[in-house]
């Protein structure tokens, strides 16, 4: 079946392999607003570190990792509730999506090393909006979202993460990626000495009764 019959007979995101990657999905105004509020919430971010990766079985929500992270603030959760978005988010997914929770979070990697580990979404995070709020723009190539988007029904343990069935995306400032992190088995790659990304991160569920 060629790409445009895919088109015409899946939803966007299930014809693009369990992955979007959006270009001007959030306004300007209030990605100016999203981008200063995660500036902020740099000051109070948490350091996340274990060397722990449990990746027997299907899914694995609490994977190795080293980043920094803080709570979602008022300018997030707006967005995270907006109608508009959620509106948006379900036309890509082909099924209603609505939040899994009251806030999201914003994640940083801006230490030589900072990584997030092997995983799938943990469950009732079907799908996951990331959006790239600030990198630096001399930074390498480096912490870029490995996706193995051919592993849909594999073990996280019986994926081969030296395999070239993956992509390797580098987000640049103001891109979005809509991902099927719940099936779609994922990781961060560690980032480089000139490395730095900043992204905010909201999880979504399917509605009641939308099987993926």
């Amino acid at each position: 079946m060629n790409s445009a019959a895919l088109q015409q007979q899946y939803p966007p995101i299930i014809a693009n392999a369990g992955l979007l990657l959006l270009e001007g999905l959030i306004s300007s105004d209030y990605f100016a607003a999203l981008q200063q509020e995660c500036m902020h919430s740099h000051a109070v971010a948490v350091e996340q570190q274990t060397n722990k990766q449990t990746s027997a079985g299907y899914r694995e929500g609490s994977p190795a990792r080293w980043l920094l992270t803080a709570e979602g603030g008022p300018v997030q959760t707006s967005l995270y509730h907006d109608p508009v978005l959620l509106q948006h988010l379900s036309a890509y997914c082909g099924r209603p999506v609505a939040p899994t929770g009251q806030t999201g979070s914003y994640s940083y990697y801006d230490a030589p090393g900072h990584f997030l580990g092997l995983h799938r979404d943990i469950t009732g995070c079907d799908t996951a909006l990331i959006t790239c709020l600030y990198r630096d723009k001399w930074a390498t190539e480096s912490g870029s979202l490995r996706v193995y988007y051919k592993k849909f029904g594999s073990k996280l343990d019986e994926v081969d993460q030296q395999s070239s069935n993956c992509w390797d995306i580098d987000m640049q400032t103001g891109q979005s990626i809509l991902l099927l992190g719940g099936w779609i088995p994922h990781e961060v790659l560690p980032s480089a000495a000139s490395h730095k990304r900043y992204i905010s991160v909201l999880c979504f569920a399917f509605a009641s009764g939308a099987d993926a």
